[in-house]
């Protein structure tokens, strides 16, 4: 598996683009489409990725 994020230089700026989703899929969608998938509050995993992102280069 990739990395949960992807790094982008658009005119001299560094921007991090994050996959997020809502945390309420297992609410609606069938069990046994998602069987083994987490599914986290998007909030605070974009704020997690924040501070693990790379900040040089």
């Amino acid at each position: 598996m990739g990395k949960p994020y992807k790094i982008v230089h658009r005119k001299g700026v560094k921007i991090a683009i994050l996959g997020l989703t809502t945390a309420y899929i297992p609410h609606w969608e069938q069990q046994s489409n998602i069987a083994g998938i987490l599914f986290n509050e998007p909030v605070a995993v974009a704020k997690k990725m924040g501070t693990k992102t790379p900040r040089t280069g």
